[in-house]
């Protein structure tokens, strides 16, 4: 499946407007297509240093995270727990 430049665009804009969400001071991201369900790479701060997490989402949650209140915040909830190590 070919994933055309806005969807990635779309999809790095609901993955930072999450990151911001979650209030975590410093992080590095990146958006990695893989089919229907996409890959999303997180490194942040943590006390002495950084945290990488690999984290996944469906396409269409993604694509549609940053309209869909509800996707929106489903997609909170499960990254929540999984950086909750990052500084806020």
């Amino acid at each position: 499946m070919s994933v055309s430049m806005s969807e990635l665009v779309r999809a790095r804009e609901v993955v930072e407007g999450l990151l911001e969400e979650l209030h975590i001071s410093a992080y590095r991201f990146e958006v990695e297509p893989r089919g229907e369900t996409w890959e999303i790479l997180i490194e942040c701060t943590v006390r002495g240093g950084w945290m990488r997490r690999e984290l996944k989402a469906g396409r269409e949650e993604l694509l549609r995270g940053g309209d869909d209140a509800v996707v929106r915040q489903r997609l909170l909830d499960d990254w929540t727990a999984a950086l909750s190590a990052c500084q806020r």
